[in-house]
């Protein structure tokens, strides 16, 4: 006479099985109120800066960074033949001020600002050293009036 036998292991008692689906009920609620206090204290935090990303700061914002970049790179300039590498940070940047400059031009309907950041963009896509300095040139008194 044989008789089958389950491991104890197989079998979970009623309450481990409550307690378990209790903790994660728990873990997940926790986990949704952070968020929503997160996402409560991002709405209030730029409602009190008044930084909702109006077009105007973010437009100011893309000429200043965009700017900035040049001015970090100012003793690298102008650029030459062998200055000029793929594999430099200085080419990356260039291209985000590039990507920058458009953007503020297009935000603030600023032909010279969105044409510059494209002629820079287009002489870095191409690795054509005087297109991306007759650009920097053509930039160089816009960062300085802004």
């Amino acid at each position: 006479m044989s008789t089958q036998s389950t491991p104890a292991a197989a079998t979970p008692l009623p309450r481990t099985h409550r307690t378990r689906t209790l903790v994660l009920v728990a873990a997940a609620a926790a986990l949704v109120v952070g968020l929503i206090g997160l996402g409560i204290g991002g709405v209030g935090g730029a409602l009190l800066s008044g930084s909702l990303g109006s077009a105007d700061s973010r437009t100011d914002q893309d000429l200043a960074d965009g700017c900035a970049i040049l001015d970090r790179a100012e003793g690298e300039l102008p650029l030459t033949e062998d200055s000029l590498d793929v594999q430099d940070p200085l080419f990356f940047e260039l291209v985000a001020a590039a990507n920058l400059f458009t953007a503020a031009g297009v935000g603030d309907d600023d032909l010279a600002l969105r044409t510059a950041g494209s002629e820079l963009l287009d002489g870095m896509t191409r690795l054509n050293i005087d297109q991306v300095n007759e650009a920097i040139e053509t930039l160089a008194p816009i960062c300085a009036d802004a």
